[in-house]
């Protein structure tokens, strides 16, 4: 089939704009991503002061167990919170969370599953499979919010203290280098025992507390009210690094897809140029050809 040098030229330049607008994006991306990056390692000191603490008091009172948020009870509505991102490009990002999240929420025991979804993309496709929503959040911008962290803490924790949820999962990608990221089942509530929350911390990725010399707390006002307060408060520890992972997991994904995409563009440019050569240098050589009967043809 005959190729038009202009119509390869343009596709040439087509592509080169294309290759300029994901490299730009590649960029965005690698930048956004060190600061998440950072954000999570600046919270880790308050984690892990988090989780010395519920370690201290949970050997010193052991009535705190009693507490709500630590109740296992039978379980017959349960909800998924799943996080995902507003914008797409960021290759198998979104499809991977959302995969899992399918597959926890078939595999639950409960005879009701609900949702809660952070992100456009898993909002758009919850509701195409027609499965419940119960309540949405915008993603996270180019950082985490704690006012989004407080209002997602909020809904589940009232969501399971009255009984509107019996269990509530997260599902979410974790961050483990610019190049790895895995999507990640966790259950957020019930947090059973304080020990178990405390195991459950530490294997997502908090570093675990150090041996602590047993200490004779007095408690003020009371037990459960430093329940009321702590408890919560290490919910939204948890549900900050979701969010934190969860954004630097996008922005990773985005910066490997739109590096890969320049680089694709660059090597169709090259196969493309080699086209275009051969294609001009053919049409050169018959102008040639045509020149040269001519001339034979005229002198005849």
């Amino acid at each position: 089939m005959a190729q038009n040098p202009r119509d390869i030229r343009n596709r040439i330049r087509g592509i080169r704009n294309i290759g300029q607008v994901t490299g730009a994006m590649d960029m965005v991306a690698s930048s956004r991503l060190r600061r998440a990056q950072a954000s999570a390692q600046a919270a880790r000191p308050y984690a892990q002061r988090i989780h010395e603490i519920l370690q201290e008091v949970a050997a010193a009172c052991p009535a705190l167990e009693q507490h709500p948020l630590l109740q296992r009870r039978p379980v017959h509505k349960a909800c998924v919170v799943v996080f995902t991102s507003d914008k797409g490009l960021c290759g198998g990002y979104n499809s991977n969370v959302l995969n899992l999240a399918e597959k926890v929420a078939q595999g639950l025991t409960a005879s009701e599953t609900r949702f809660v979804v952070i992100g456009r993309k898993g909002i758009r496709h919850i509701r195409s499979l027609g499965l419940p929503i119960d309540q949405t959040f915008p993603a996270p911008g180019k950082e985490v919010d704690i006012q989004e962290i407080s209002a997602i803490a909020k809904t589940l924790i009232t969501g399971y203290v009255t009984h509107a949820y019996d269990e509530i999962h997260l599902v979410f990608s974790s961050f483990v280098s610019a190049m790895r990221t895995e999507p990640t089942h966790t259950l957020l509530l019930p947090l059973g025992t304080l020990s178990e929350a405390v195991e459950a911390g530490e294997d997502g990725g908090e570093t675990p507390a150090p041996a602590r010399k047993e200490i004779d707390f007095i408690f003020e006002p009371s037990v459960g009210k430093l329940a009321d307060y702590l408890l919560p408060l290490y919910i939204e520890v948890l549900i900050n690094r979701a969010l934190l992972d969860s954004s630097a997991s996008e922005h990773a994904a985005r910066m490997v897809a739109m590096r890969n995409a320049s680089e694709n563009a660059d090597e169709l440019i090259k196969q493309l140029s080699k086209t275009y050569n051969r294609v001009r240098q053919a049409s050169i050589t018959t102008e040639i050809l045509e020149v040269v009967s001519g001339a034979e043809a005229f002198h005849k």
